[in-house]
């Protein structure tokens, strides 16, 4: 139990810090090297990779949340449980969205980049969300409940 717990902290933890990273860093090269497009594609090649490591970190935070929700014999009709792994499966869709725009939108590096800059906003306001949700022990979705 308490491993299933340390799994689901540390993969949280993981997703957030990556986004974060992801999206600090890719501003910071949109904003200094707007000209220089090997950087960018160099930088959306890297991202890649990095969205691969938040796919795998949303599953493994899925799975875990599944199987601490079962232990802990809480409910999926929680509210707040229940609009974690809402935003769960938004931040799967996103960065799924995320990933096949990179590979179209190759040839067009600096398109591609703003709109993962607004993708990996969006993933981390809804991690921030999710958090916010654990702690509270309330959603934000309360207006739908």
């Amino acid at each position: 139990m308490n491993l299933l717990i340390f799994i689901h902290v540390f993969s949280s933890i993981i997703l957030a810090c990556s986004v974060l990273y992801i999206l600090v860093n890719q501003i910071k090269i949109y904003a200094i090297n707007k000209k220089k497009c090997k950087i960018f594609s160099e930088e959306l090649k890297t991202s890649f990779y990095i969205d691969a490591v938040i796919f795998l970190m949303i599953f493994t935070t899925c799975a875990s949340g599944f199987l601490l929700i079962n232990a802990k014999n809480l409910s999926f009709s929680t509210p707040w449980i229940d609009a974690a792994f809402l935003s769960l499966s938004f931040i799967l869709i996103f960065s799924l969205i995320n990933m096949i725009l990179k590979i179209r939108l190759k040839d067009n590096t600096k398109k591609a980049l703003k709109i993962s800059i607004i993708f990996y906003l969006i993933i981390f306001l809804l991690i921030i969300l999710i958090s916010r949700d654990a702690i509270m022990k309330s959603t934000y979705l309360w207006p739908f409940y």
